[in-house]
């Protein structure tokens, strides 16, 4: 089959392609082989904190209409502002970063290289699709982008390519509250297998991660309304 047609068939269910895997991740965790050392979790955490941080940069930013986190290829313009002028896909090295973290909180070297092994594999799929779908698009622009800006691994020593439009950490909050709550919800789940009892402030703490995931969606919706245009 042709490897476009399968990325954009990720690309239309890439929200829910994973969850097998991030499922048999808490089913498997510490099970062949495992880093004794609790320094990982450590590392974990500060791995998938870099990935949000990343995440949270490109958010921020509101211009025009890319693919973002709809179900179908789309796009106005070629973004090559902010950390775009870098890498071509700093949301899927956030993705990635987001994902080593919780392979590292597993502990599991098995996990941990065919989780890469998959995550390399998936993601090189969409974003061929994504390519071939620009390319078509914008062929001069984007391919002037492609010879300027690697793939996954940053170009440091570039300059931006472009100004950057006004950026909103309120926005990139509203934008990224979902993956920040299924994250957390994620290594809560993973840190509970370790646990005996679920006590009180256990459900206190669930309690208050969605309450504050209602808050900022109620929030969300009252901004739109707000906002002219």
């Amino acid at each position: 089959m042709d490897r476009v047609l399968i990325g954009r068939f990720l690309f239309r269910y890439r929200g829910f392609v994973p969850v097998p895997f991030l499922v048999s991740l808490l089913l498997l965790s510490e099970k062949p082989w495992a880093l004794s050392s609790p320094r990982w979790l450590w590392i974990g955490a500060l791995v998938t904190l870099l990935g949000e941080a990343l995440r949270f940069l490109v958010a921020g930013f509101a211009k025009g209409k890319t693919s973002g986190r709809g179900s179908s290829l789309e796009a106005d313009f070629i973004v090559r502002y902010g950390l775009y002028s870098y890498v071509r896909n700093p949301l899927y090295l956030g993705n990635y970063l987001l994902f080593l973290g919780f392979l590292l909180f597993s502990r599991n070297l098995l996990l941990l290289v065919v989780g890469t092994i998959l995550f390399a594999l998936y993601y090189s799929l969409i974003v061929r699709a994504e390519e071939d779908f620009l390319l078509s698009r914008f062929p001069e622009v984007y391919e002037e982008y492609l010879e300027r800006v690697p793939r996954f691994f940053p170009a440091l020593l570039n300059k931006p390519l472009e100004k950057a439009p006004h950026y909103s950490p309120l926005q990139a909050l509203f934008r990224e509250k979902d993956t920040l709550f299924q994250w957390i919800l994620l290594f809560f789940l993973f840190q509970r297998r370790r646990l005996e009892n679920f006590t009180g402030t256990h459900l206190l703490f669930l309690l208050s991660l969605v309450g504050v995931w209602a808050l900022l969606s109620l929030l969300k919706k009252r901004f739109r309304l707000r906002s002219p245009g």
